[in-house]
């Protein structure tokens, strides 16, 4: 078994990340939140920013926020508990149902729905989950057909 080298970050490193880590944190705790919300989005957030600090030095400055948001939902996707039924139809709990169905969605769709809730366009979209913009468009196309499956407004004008 060849043993685990974590490099350590330089000084100028610190700074890097402290201001990486102010600029993205509390997006991805909500991204997490919305991604997972039965998994302890918090922990994820830690451990991604954890993850992503002892790798800082050989992660392509254009790719550490790709990095971050790979890491998270790693993270989420073990952490998650399978299973999670839809409740049962309640006009007065619609805020639930929307993130039940939401976390019935695959992966990939409800990274790329979650996204758009943040007015981010295709290209942010797709740096972000390290795909195409045309993968984008699809994938929304998608969740949005399933969501409106899930949430029985198939047809409906709103």
């Amino acid at each position: 078994m060849r043993p685990v080298v974590i490099l350590s970050p330089r000084p100028d490193d610190e700074t890097a990340f402290a201001a990486f880590y102010d600029r993205e944190r509390l997006l991805l705790a909500r991204f997490a939140a919305l991604m997972s919300p039965h998994a302890d989005h918090a922990a994820a957030v830690h451990d991604a920013f954890t993850r992503t600090w002892l790798h800082w030095p050989d992660i392509d400055p254009t790719r550490r926020r790709t990095r971050l948001y790979d890491e998270v939902r790693t993270l989420l996707a073990e952490r998650t508990p399978t299973g999670s039924a839809l409740p049962e139809r309640d006009d007065e709990d619609e805020p639930a149902e929307t993130l039940a169905a939401l976390s019935a969605l695959p992966e990939e769709l409800r990274a790329a729905l979650v996204l758009r809730t943040w007015d981010l366009d295709d290209a942010a979209i797709a740096t972000l989950l390290g795909c195409e913009p045309d993968a984008v468009r699809d994938r929304l196309v998608l969740a949005s057909s399933m969501m409106r499956e899930l949430l029985g407004t198939e047809g409906d004008d709103g």
